[in-house]
């Protein structure tokens, strides 16, 4: 340590304190300043180990809302997928009565055809080309 007698420290110590040779320090405080210096290592040991295990808890609690919040939205996607097809499904058995009216009730031809027109163009899933494309292809089959 600068301060100790040899060192070249010019006589005085840290924070103004005359150079000691080492065999001058008594037992007592090496030990004092050991003890201080191991508990204040202690503490910093003690702080860094709290930071890592609350940064831990805080990445999985991340992780666990990011897996919640993923499930949800499968789970989302899934009932509007299972709601599209319910509808589809409806729509085929609408049309597909209508077609057993058709048959079963002499209609005129041109009314039946406007009607499936205007339900077709006001339709927003057949607004989009390729559910136009399949409706249409599953419509002409019906009709």
């Amino acid at each position: 340590f600068k301060g100790l007698a040899g060192d070249g420290g010019g006589g005085v110590g840290a924070e103004g304190a005359p150079d000691v040779a080492v065999g001058d320090v008594p037992e007592g405080e090496c030990a004092l300043d050991q003890a201080r210096f191991q508990t204040l290592a202690n503490c910093v040991a003690e702080a860094f180990r709290r930071e890592k295990e609350a940064a831990q808890a805080c990445s999985k609690e991340i992780s666990d809302d990011l897996g919640k919040r993923r499930k949800e939205e499968a789970d989302l996607v899934e009932r509007f997928r299972q709601g599209i097809q319910d509808l589809a499904a409806r729509r085929e058995q609408f049309f597909a009565s209508v077609s057993t009216l058709h048959r079963k009730v002499p209609a005129d031809n041109e009314l039946l055809a406007q009607f499936r027109d205007r339900v077709q163009t006001k339709d927003p899933v057949l607004q989009d080309k390729s559910g136009a494309e399949q409706a249409s292809g599953r419509w002409g089959r019906s009709w």
